[in-house]
């Protein structure tokens, strides 16, 4: 499946006129395994990564170790087996992408659990340390706590725990399945975050 999702994107990027850095993924539930997968396999190619509601990858192996997970009774390996793969055993794990992660703390279907491990591999694996936590809220939509792992100044990991929140797409529209709109609207913050992200690799390759 990842690699089916690269061909597509590689057409993508034969076919239309696309910056190739200004490439980021996101997913919800079992989106956010595969987002993080391929930007393990292929750190290089994506420049932001964007997780809700989801579990790490490697954190299943089958649909009981599946079931488990989604509870947040699977911590995922450490990532250097995936960018070991892609790119050898020396691999300097300072290339994966920054993450942005976004989690409810009344999800009943994937532990908000799964949010915290994935937010601390990864910042392991890009030695980023986290920094004092704060909360945002706009209106009268759901309050959210932000927390920042940062290493040189950058931001590698954004993790968002949002109070009161299902197992839903933050802030969208309620005719939709799986969609809350009274959480923060996660649709701009993702994007906010990714041209944060797109700024800061145009610096570094500048």
């Amino acid at each position: 499946e990842a690699a089916t999702i690269m061909a597509a994107l590689d057409q993508v990027t034969v076919l239309y006129p696309v910056d190739r850095d200004r490439m980021g993924l996101a997913g919800l539930s079992a989106g956010p395994s595969m987002a993080a997968l391929l930007a393990t396999r292929h750190p290089m190619r994506f420049q932001a990564v964007a997780a809700h509601s989801g579990v790490a990858p490697g954190a299943a192996k089958s649909a009981t170790t599946a079931l488990t997970a989604m509870r947040g009774r699977n911590m995922p390996p450490v990532l250097a087996t995936a960018v070991g793969k892609a790119m050898g055993a020396a691999a300097l794990f300072t290339t994966l992408p920054p993450l942005m992660v976004l989690h409810g703390d009344a999800d009943d279907v994937v532990s908000i659990n799964n949010a915290q491990s994935l937010a601390e591999v990864w910042a392991t694996a890009t030695g980023a340390r986290p920094g004092p936590s704060r909360v945002l809220q706009r209106g009268l939509r759901y309050p959210a706590q932000l927390t920042e792992f940062r290493r040189a100044g950058r931001t590698q990991v954004l993790v968002c725990e949002i109070q009161g929140l299902g197992h839903a797409w933050s802030g969208g529209l309620g005719s939709q399945p799986f969609s809350d709109p009274r959480g923060p609207d996660a649709t701009r913050m993702i994007w906010a975050f990714a041209q944060r992200a797109f700024r800061a690799h145009r610096q570094r390759s500048s």
